[in-house]
């Protein structure tokens, strides 16, 4: 079961992107201080999935699109 189609197109403004995860929880931590709603649910996604579980033979894909696209996009 996949939560993306094989194919996707993600649309990102520059300012949103953090080279860590560590930086995220970061961010994500001020908000809940600062009072800020969060969400009930966060997923990240950085690509596809790849795994050898089945018999030594690499799937890619499995979990995730297969191909992606990333536009990034300059603030206003």
């Amino acid at each position: 079961m996949s939560l993306l189609p094989e194919y996707s197109l993600f649309i990102l403004r520059k300012s949103t992107i953090l080279p860590r995860v560590a930086q995220l929880a970061e961010k994500l931590h001020q908000k809940a201080q600062a009072g800020e709603r969060m969400p009930s649910c966060i997923n990240i996604i950085s690509g596809p999935s790849s795994t050898a579980d089945i018999e030594l033979i690499k799937v890619v894909g499995v979990h995730g699109p297969v191909k992606a696209v990333y536009l990034i996009i300059e603030d206003c």
